[in-house]
């Protein structure tokens, strides 16, 4: 089978010269389109989508973050990462074995986050409620490092709310959270 197609394809290439056709008159296939990778989405506002912001990171290294309400970056801004954050990406969630983990409970009601992970064909989506202390450390850790290469705190921080009357930070309150819970050694 295989000398088979070998010979075919000699054969082809051995023609080729013989018709007179130029390399233009034998266009290349087209790249496969890039493929979503990641989405993270995150409403401030009890899942309305009026408030909140969502980031989508593609197999060519873009990255389209949509900003709405009170986050600092309002509207569509595409960027790119290079290979090597978008390598410790996939192995962020390589390392933290996000296909096999479940769903938190616990967190803020009013925060929702939907992270949906693509790779090798397959997908994960995970709902929680931010920020959580009952999310396993393998989460917090994820989400860290996800939001520090695709500069989540550039873009939408600072993001105000108010819990109990008081005027507070998101972004600032989710760096607090994860030092108390997980200080670094």
């Amino acid at each position: 089978m295989q000398s088979a197609r070998r010979a075919l394809l000699l054969g082809i290439c051995l023609l080729l010269p013989a018709t007179g056709r130029g390399a233009d008159e034998f266009p290349l296939p087209e790249p496969d389109p890039p493929r979503e990778t990641l989405r993270y989405a995150v409403d401030f506002d009890g899942g309305s989508n009026a408030w909140g912001y969502e980031l989508r990171l593609y197999t060519n290294r873009t990255v389209v973050y949509s900003g709405r309400g009170r986050v600092k970056t309002v509207g569509r801004r595409p960027f790119r990462i290079s290979d090597e954050q978008y390598i410790s990406l996939v192995n962020a969630f390589d390392y933290a074995n996000f296909m096999r983990m479940r769903d938190p409970v616990g967190g803020d009601s009013n925060t929702a986050l939907t992270l949906t992970y693509t790779s090798a064909g397959r997908s994960k989506t995970l709902r929680a409620r931010d920020p959580a202390p009952t999310w396993p450390k393998p989460l917090f850790q994820l989400v860290w490092a996800m939001e520090n290469v695709l500069q989540v705190n550039a873009l939408a921080c600072p993001t105000q709310m108010s819990v109990n009357k008081e005027a507070v930070d998101a972004c600032d309150t989710r760096a607090k959270l994860m030092e108390r819970y997980y200080p670094r050694k």
